[in-house]
């Protein structure tokens, strides 16, 4: 391995003892050799530092972060951020696998694409193909920018591949879902993403991912939250700036109306019942059927 390694591969764990093996069998099994695997220890409990310390051991391309309180996957990522010495910086959540040939089909878009500093490829859930809300996300190669992450968010941690970036981080704040809705806006707001339809990796849905433990008050927190930095804190036109508040609300109402919160959906739904503008969400009308069934 050459002293900067063109990879660096980042994973965030938390009480993972047994299922991040298979995620750090899944990168040791790389076909390009050349990076590093920074396995950030997020204070787990449950012996998951034993566990990715004796990887370390074995493979010094393994480096082990401990964390000395658990202060979330963002921090744990920015951790390793600061520690990264790759060129690239991947994302692999510890629960989830590389396909043997994700490291070679970023370094062939890198070398293709030499002008781009953020890219992506497509991903299977439980080992079937993701399937995005507009077609052309199945396009066999597609640059998306902020537009597509308004009103959606196509892509996982998992996909992505970027360089460096000094004005690009995650946040800080504790935000357990919706933090990587909030990452990608940020990214494509300064950079595109060229994304292909090759799959090199696959997301593992179970009962303990984190979007499957999230109740609606904390899933409509922390949207809410994610929704309202990305507003704050960048210099958007007020119609993007919209676009994204109304939708956010939109689906946080839905999300509401699902658990039979009636009363806190109303209150968050009633204001676009006098803006015309709002008709054109499928959301919009999505809400007003779930308050009348």
């Amino acid at each position: 391995m050459a002293e900067t390694p063109l990879f660096t591969i980042i994973t965030p764990v938390y009480n993972r003892s047994e299922i991040v093996v298979q995620t750090i069998l899944s990168v040791l099994d790389q076909q390009f050799s050349d990076f590093e695997y920074l396995l950030v220890n997020d204070a787990s409990t449950d012996g998951s530092l034993d566990v990715l310390e004796a990887f370390a051991r074995q493979d010094q391309r393994i480096k082990v972060i401990d964390l000395e309180e658990n202060q979330g996957r963002c921090y744990a990522r920015n951790e390793g951020l600061k520690h990264a010495q790759g060129e690239w910086i991947c994302y692999l959540d510890s629960d989830d696998q590389y396909y043997f040939d994700h490291l070679s089909t970023m370094r062939d878009m890198i070398k293709k694409n030499p002008e781009l500093k953020v890219f992506a490829v497509d991903q299977h859930i439980n080992g079937i193909l993701k399937k995005y809300r507009r077609k052309a996300l199945h396009a066999d190669k597609i640059m998306l920018t902020l537009n597509d992450f308004i009103e959606d968010n196509p892509l996982t941690a998992n996909q992505l591949c970027h360089a460096p970036l000094a004005d690009i981080q995650w946040s800080n704040e504790r935000i357990p879902i919706s933090e990587d809705w909030l990452f990608m806006r940020s990214l494509s707001l300064k950079y595109p993403i060229l994304k292909t339809a090759v799959v090199t990796n696959n997301l593992r849905d179970h009962d303990d991912r984190s979007m499957n433990t999230t109740d609606a008050e904390s899933f409509v927190r922390y949207n809410l939250l994610a929704a309202n930095k990305f507003t704050q804190e960048n210099p958007l036109p007020e119609s993007i700036s919209n676009r994204i508040r109304v939708y956010t609300d939109l689906l946080c109402a839905n999300v509401y109306l699902k658990h039979k919160m009636k009363k806190k959906a109303f209150k968050i739904f009633k204001p676009y019942l006098v803006k015309p503008k709002t008709y054109t969400y499928a959301l919009f009308y999505k809400a007003i059927l779930k308050f009348f069934l």
